[in-house]
């Protein structure tokens, strides 16, 4: 039976190993942060785009009956 040295020694390199654990999913949520915030950046820039390049709808921008 371990003694209490060796369990209190072993459940604090348990918690080190959490610790570091949260710290790295830490780092990988903030960087999908970071690139869902680019995509939205850029999604946006890209619709905005499209509508400033979407011709005009009317008789002017219609094809004649005969094409």
């Amino acid at each position: 039976m371990p003694s209490d040295t060796d369990r209190i020694t072993e459940l604090e390199v348990r918690a080190a190993h959490q610790q570091r654990e949260l710290e790295q999913l830490h780092e990988v949520l903030l960087d999908l942060r970071h690139e869902l915030e680019t995509s939205r950046r850029k999604v946006s820039e890209i619709e905005e785009k499209l509508r400033s390049d979407a011709p005009e709808v009317g008789p002017a921008n219609e094809r004649p009956p005969h094409w």
